[in-house]
Order: structure tokens, then sequence, then C-alpha cells
């Protein structure tokens, strides 16, 4: 999978990409001098494991504005998704591990494509106030894999929360995708919801096939079984292959949904 219309290769994992015109406009921040850390509003973190980073060296970053669930399938181009806020500076700790605090920012359209949610960044060259030519473009969801986990630092326009769901859902903007087995009870056996748009689509189906009426663009919300499930994360990053891209995640899950989806169980 891209993350941008700039990539160089087909890899969520530090891809390397092309500095853009909306790079530069990032670039007036003279890296050097910065001082901020993170956004002061981020909701996520981005942890990064990769030889290609060295220990002590300093990393500035940046991505489009957020999106809140409610306004999620108003998709906009790449010219409106980014307002020159959003970015941060960090440095590349031991073992080659670097940690990204950021807004998660909003997927786009660019020459009909849609692209994830993603983060772009440069390094500095061995310690020294110069900058890689390079510029790099990193996968930003709620996702694990060996090298490229995530992190809540809050509920925000990410990690949604079971009132945001209950509050947004009646309005048929989104569905909720549940990544449990086929076994187990979904939202969809609620009776009070049985009639919204529910999905039930277990993260390990050796295929995952949606329904024509799901467009690539249709926001989705991820969920499990409880905090503690990770099917929701894994299912994540399976559907952002597929292009599946308007992505968010409910991580209290199915039984802090209510006290009913509790009685499931």
């Amino acid at each position: 999978m891209k993350l941008c219309n700039n990539c160089n290769e087909d890899n969520y994992f530090l891809s390397e990409s092309n500095k853009t015109d909306i790079c530069k406009n990032f670039m007036k921040y003279n890296p050097s001098e910065v001082q901020k850390s993170f956004p002061r509003n981020a909701d996520i973190e981005i942890i990064v494991e990769d030889k290609r980073l060295k220990e002590g060296c300093k990393i500035f970053y940046w991505a489009a504005s957020s999106v809140p669930l409610i306004r999620a399938n108003k998709i906009t181009t790449e010219k409106n998704a980014y307002d020159d806020k959003n970015w941060g500076l960090t440095r590349v700790k031991k073992n080659n591990i670097v940690n990204f605090k950021i807004c998660a920012p909003q997927c786009y359209k660019e020459n009909k494509t849609l692209w994830p949610r993603h983060i772009h960044l440069i390094i500095q060259k061995d310690k020294e106030n110069k900058w890689e030519d390079i510029m790099y473009t990193l996968l930003c969801l709620p996702v694990e894999t060996q090298q490229l986990k995530s992190k809540k630092l809050k509920n925000s326009n990410i990690y949604v929360t079971p009132m945001q769901v209950k509050k947004n859902w009646k309005s048929n903007n989104f569905y909720m995708v549940y990544a449990e087995k086929e076994t187990l009870p979904s939202l969809k056996d609620l009776k009070e919801y049985e009639h919204l748009n529910n999905l039930h689509i277990p993260w390990e189906s050796q295929e995952i096939k949606l329904p024509s009426k799901i467009k690539k663009e249709t926001p989705l919300v991820m969920y499990g079984i409880d905090e503690k499930s990770k099917s929701a994360k894994k299912l994540i990053l399976r559907l952002a292959k597929m292009g599946y891209e308007n992505l968010f995640f409910m991580d209290l899950g199915l039984k802090n949904f209510s006290a009913n989806s509790k009685k499931l169980f």
C-alpha cells in the first residue's frame, strides 16, 4: 500500500517520498531551531523501530489536520487537508526507537485516489544541524506490528468513545465493524442498534469482502470485545492495505458500550 502520491515505494512503514509544496510550507519552521515537541491536542502516539534511525538524531514531522467522526464522510483534497499546525519534533531513542505524538490526521483525496492517514518526516544527519534530503512517510492508524505500534493519548478524532458513537450513529454516516469471531455477539444483536449500519468482519478471515455499497472512503469504526482485545487493530491494518482508509477505533469495545451490551456475554 502506498501512503501518499509522493511515495516511491509500496510500503506502510517509513516509505521514502519526494518533497512537495506541502513539505515546503512546514519547512518554514526551521527544524534546527524548533522547540515545540508535539501538538498540544495530540491523540495518538506512533512508536517505530528501524535501523535507519540513529540514536540521538532529531526528527521533524507533520501531518494533515484532524477530522471528527461526525464529519468523516466529507473527504477533502490534499490542499485543504493541511493547516500547518499538526507537527512536532522528536528524537531517536535507544534501540532505534522513536515516538511520534500527533493529532490523528484525516485521509484525503488527490487525483481521485484516496490516501490513508499518514505522517511525513525528515531526519537529522548524524546529530548535526543538517537534514536529509529524503522525506519519509509513515502510516498513522491504531495498529500493532513488530515495527509499528500505536498508543492512545486521549479520546478524540480517531479513538472514539461509545458516547460519540451513540450520539452520531443514527446519521448513518459511518459503519460499526466488529472484528471478533462470527460466533461472538456484536452490536447488531442489540435491538436498539440492529437497524443501524453494522458489519461483522472477523479479522482472521481468509478473504475479506465488504458489501458493494461501502466505498473506500466510507467511515468505518472498528471494535472488539473490550479494551484488551487486539482484533480491531489487526483488522484496521488489513482494511487499510485493501484501500479502505477512513478508519476509526472504539477501543473500549462491545462490553463497555452499554449495560445491555454486557448482558450479551
